[in-house]
């Protein structure tokens, strides 16, 4: 009796030490504007989100701080300790971002047992501005109106020899020539076979011709 006593006794010690151990916490998912390291975002005052993951029940977080460095490593935010538990859309406040600049932000979390954690991710800024002169000059890319010169020899030449069988059942006398991509509209002797030449979405071409 005594030796059954001492071997619960000896799992209700060691079973909680055990959980202690495996539940290690992590954060994860950094998010800038809604994007895991982001390249050429245009807002100045952007928004951090993130995770915290825990094998533990009833673990959560107490406080963060968030501080942002620039390229050449000189912070630029320091949001300080901030006692909630928002992780999500945590606005930018600190000095003006430069466009084309990647900054490095860099979180810590504490938890309810008042332990840290630290987590690091990086975004990178656009121009910051929708104004032309942001472009510097720059002039889109494409041929100037001398290009654009119709060259008929270049344009494709098919010729084609088909035959035509009516449907004497519905005593029709149009038959529908059909050219351009496998679209089933075109495909389908029931749909869109109406006019006698128009475009369909700028792609697929119809003729419809008559006999007599």
């Amino acid at each position: 009796m005594k030796q059954f006593r001492l071997i619960i006794i000896l799992t209700i010690l060691v079973v909680p030490v055990f959980n202690l151990k495996a539940a290690d916490i992590v954060i994860n998912r950094l998010q800038t504007e809604y994007s895991q390291t982001p390249l050429g975002i245009d807002v100045k005052d952007p928004r951090f989100s993130w995770q915290m993951e825990s094998e533990k029940p009833g673990c959560y977080q107490t406080a963060y701080q968030i501080l942002v460095f620039n390229d050449i490593n000189i912070e630029v935010w320091n949001s300080g300790k901030i006692s909630n538990s928002e992780s999500l859309n945590v606005r930018y406040n600190g000095e003006n971002l430069k466009p084309v600049t990647k900054y490095k932000w860099q979180l810590t979390v504490w938890d309810n047992q008042k332990k840290k954690h630290v987590a690091e991710s990086w975004f990178e800024t656009g121009l910051l501005d929708n104004s032309e002169s942001a472009w510097n000059g720059a002039k889109w890319i494409g041929r100037s109106n001398k290009d654009l010169v119709l060259y008929s020899q270049y344009l494709p030449v098919f010729k084609i020899d088909f035959t035509v069988q009516l449907d004497k059942r519905s005593n029709s006398t149009k038959a529908g020539f059909i050219y351009g991509a496998n679209d089933e509209r075109l495909m389908d002797k029931n749909k869109n076979i109406t006019t006698n030449r128009e475009k369909i979405k700028g792609w697929f071409n119809r003729a419809i011709l008559s006999f007599s």
